[in-house]
């Protein structure tokens, strides 16, 4: 009786699937490393758009970033500047050639924003407040418009990047909560009046921490009424704590506000060579090596699955692209928690990470398990038999 449950476990794990709806990566940069002649290959070796490979492994969905740099900044530096409108929307199409949703990433700067940078753009620095609000509806309607336009309307719109201090600073910062609310409506705005249909996320990072994250949505939900309707959290182990904390953050989330929620960025080292290794084994108890980062997934993935009234909505791994280049030294050890190795090729995460959709394609069943499993099937068979002849 025990090997029987043993051997039915098994099945029931390699063939089991998750409720949640989008499986996705940030892939913004994926460019920039193929004009570094970066190759990326499949399983067998052979060298295959990124695009169609995550689609041909389940994932459903990209997450691209949009920043209002100009030309003139990316050539002086692509890597810190180079989602302009142009190249994001060449991402875009790349995207639903291979039935990609899209989860467009404003970050409402000329280069990176997050919780320590939400630096205006550098056309916006001297608009007075009204003039700036008017600008950012303005932006928002126009670019959203771009990808309507082009046939490749995003499924998910993002209004700024890690917004747990503002946008827009210093008049957008969450300490004025009046003036960053209204900031806000005049973003959600923009979207609306172009895509009606895309979902509008408020993403920050407090994904460990309850107090943080319902101090910002109370806010943005009772206070200052904003009209969403995705919740994000970025979670990185390093950065925010163990997955217990991140558990309990997102149940306390799913209760008080009833909205989907999502990991927008995530990621996971897949060799011992970052100087985080030890703090990331303590935080979640998987090794920093391929089998780390699917067991990492597997936990992660279980957790969503498993919030209050299926409130968990999806995963988006970062810097999946991510490779080591010459060009660009300093990554941030991105590149060894990407979803290739050093030379191009797909590591184990990839396949673990797009079957975890419940509409992905199943693997073929092992052979090793075809024999216990239909000696087991007779097994009950015979004895339903044998009970009806008595």
């Amino acid at each position: 009786m025990i090997v029987l449950i043993d051997i039915l476990f098994l099945f029931e794990l390699f063939y089991s699937t998750l409720a949640i709806d989008c499986i996705g990566v940030d892939i913004s940069h994926v460019a920039l490393f193929e004009q570094e002649n970066v190759v990326y290959r499949d399983y067998d070796g052979q060298p295959c758009d990124p695009f169609t490979l995550i689609k041909r492994h389940g994932i459903n969905c990209v997450r691209l970033r949009l920043f209002t740099s100009n030309e003139q900044q990316v050539l002086s530096h692509p890597y810190d500047f180079a989602p302009t409108l142009k190249h994001t929307l060449s991402l875009a199409r790349r995207a639903k050639e291979n039935n990609l949703r899209i989860l467009l990433d404003f970050h409402y700067s000329d280069t990176w924003a997050d919780p320590g940078h939400q630096e205006k753009p550098s056309k916006w620095i001297e608009l007075d407040f009204n003039q700036l609000k008017r600008r950012l509806y303005e932006y928002t309607r126009d670019s959203v418009q771009a990808f309507v336009d082009q046939e490749t309307k995003p499924e998910f719109v993002q209004v700024g990047n890690e917004i747990t201090a503002g946008i827009l600073w210093p008049d957008g910062k969450s300490s004025n909560w009046t003036q960053f609310g209204s900031l806000l409506r005049a973003a959600i705005k923009g979207v609306r009046d172009a895509s009606r249909q895309s979902k509008i996320i408020l993403h920050i990072t407090r994904a460990t921490n309850w107090l943080g994250t319902k101090w910002f949505f109370d806010h943005t939900i009772t206070d200052e009424i904003i009209d969403f309707d995705i919740i994000a959290q970025s979670y990185y182990p390093f950065f925010h704590g163990s997955l217990a904390a991140l558990n309990d953050c997102l149940r306390r989330t799913a209760e008080r506000y009833k909205k989907p929620i999502i990991i927008a960025e995530t990621a996971f080292p897949w060799t011992n060579l970052t100087s985080s290794d030890l703090l990331v084994k303590n935080m979640t108890g998987f090794d920093t090596n391929p089998l780390g980062q699917v067991n990492y997934i597997s936990a992660l993935s279980h957790i969503l699955e498993n919030l209050p009234e299926k409130r968990g909505l999806g995963i988006f791994w970062w810097a999946a692209e991510y490779q080591p280049v010459p060009k660009y030294p300093h990554l941030g050890d991105f590149e060894l928690r990407s979803f290739f190795n050093a030379t191009g090729h797909p590591l184990p995460i990839l396949r673990i990470f797009g079957g975890l959709l419940e509409n992905s394609a199943k693997p073929p069943m092992p052979i090793y398990l075809i024999g216990p499993i239909m000696t087991i099937l007779t097994w009950i068979c015979m004895n339903k038999l044998i009970r009806r002849c008595r």
